[in-house]
């Protein structure tokens, strides 16, 4: 593995490299808060088949941030990704992405066709938020077992809570705290959880800014992945998360998966298990990604 720079869109840009720069290129995006390290244990896997880059996006760990949550656009990400691509002289590659990564594969791809060959989408833009919002909206609260934000201004207010309250005293403390709450635990996974943090006055604390989490969020709501869905004509897989099994999730999913099959030359494949299902099962992603990325 090399952590290596580069300047993308005005931005200095880290990134990982892993395997040979002959074999076949993954260009891997994670989601909201994660860092270029989030899908190691999947790059080490796949690191002798594959030159798998990992990158830290706008704002996230050691990439810069743009000046003004405004620069945070659709517009801005994609030409930025486009930059970082062409610095590496990468023509054609697959794509990764997971969540909020998957929303900004599924964006560039529809930007520029020519680089993508095919896309792995992990439990991401395959859901339209404000459809959920209007779904939620209608379903009565205390037959819920989970909160549900029913409007962005919600969904801002939690992101908010969210890094005001995510600090710790010390590293020690942090990584204790991520062992317990995660499926399964390793090295790699530690690793890749020390990348996504910084110490600020002696505690340790998101390395992403909320400012950039809550552009995201805006971004993400005001425009949806499904609305270029009839733009996409290169292979997709969708893997989504069978977890949690509740049945209004599931009836959502059911709803937003068959409209992106039908819309997309797109396959989905449902996994039991959470939101991070790389990792949750990273020998069944692996498999997956084998299978698919030919």
């Amino acid at each position: 593995m090399e952590i290596k720079f580069l300047t993308a869109g005005g931005l200095k840009t880290c990134y990982a490299e892993f395997g040979d720069k002959t074999k076949p290129t993954i260009i891997a995006l994670s989601g909201l808060g994660g860092s270029k390290l989030a899908f190691i244990e999947l790059a080490m896997q796949l690191r002798e088949d594959y030159h798998f880059i990992g990158v830290d996006l706008p704002g996230h760990s050691l990439t810069a941030s743009y000046k003004t949550m405004t620069d945070y656009s659709v517009e801005n990400l994609t030409a930025w990704l486009e930059d970082f691509v062409a610095k590496l002289n990468k023509d054609n590659f697959f794509l990764l992405g997971h969540s909020f990564g998957a929303w900004l594969a599924l964006h560039y791809a529809s930007r520029y066709p020519h680089r993508v060959q095919k896309i792995m989408l992990i439990d991401g833009a395959y859901h339209n938020t404000r459809k959920m919002k209007e779904y939620f909206a209608t379903v009565d609260k205390t037959d819920l077992n989970f909160p549900v934000s029913l409007s962005l201004d919600e969904e801002i207010l939690e992101a908010i809570n969210y890094h005001d309250n995510f600090v710790f005293e010390s590293m020690e403390e942090y990584l204790a705290s991520e062992k317990e709450a995660s499926s399964r635990h390793s090295e790699l996974i530690k690793i890749s959880d020390v990348d996504r943090v910084k110490q600020v006055d002696g505690k340790i604390k998101l390395a992403v800014d909320k400012n950039v989490s809550i552009a995201v969020f805006i971004n993400m709501d005001k425009y949806p992945a499904d609305e270029i869905y009839d733009e996409l004509k290169m292979p997709i897989l969708l893997l989504v998360a069978g977890l949690p099994a509740d049945k209004h999730f599931q009836n959502l999913k059911e709803i937003f998966i068959a409209d992106f099959e039908k819309r997309t030359n797109g396959t989905a494949k449902t996994i039991l298990a959470s939101h991070h299902i790389y990792i949750d099962d990273p020998l069944r992603v692996e498999q997956e990604i084998r299978e698919f990325m030919q």
